[in-house]
């Protein structure tokens, strides 16, 4: 592997510490991976016509380390927030994700003003 690999933008994430210190690292981490993987499908153009997209539980798992059961707790975190919206397609069904930019912008800003 190529050292310009290792240490590429794509190597690492950053995380906010302001919703790390309010979510939790886990939570943090699992929004800011799915930030990421939002901006890049919209990059490329392979959003569905809602805004939405795929990524599977064990993906993520390889990716982040977070259990399916720290997932779980992350997105329902973040959909009683409003910050993530979450649709099941398919047989069997598969979450599709979509991260409410505005409101999570919201969000941050209200943390950082009253915190």
């Amino acid at each position: 592997m190529k050292l310009r690999n290792i240490l590429s933008s794509t190597s690492f994430w950053q995380l906010n510490k302001t919703l790390v210190l309010e979510l939790g690292i886990d939570t943090a981490l699992f929004l800011t991976d799915l930030s990421s993987r939002q901006d890049y499908w919209e990059i490329k153009g392979k959003l569905d016509k809602d805004g939405f997209f795929f990524i599977n539980r064990d993906e993520i798992k390889e990716e982040t380390t977070l259990s399916h059961s720290k997932q779980n707790k992350a997105t329902k975190t973040l959909v009683e927030l409003n910050i993530l919206d979450v649709k099941k397609v398919g047989i069997p069904s598969k979450n599709h994700y979509k991260i409410n930019v505005s409101k999570l912008n919201k969000y941050i800003l209200n943390l950082v003003n009253n915190g």
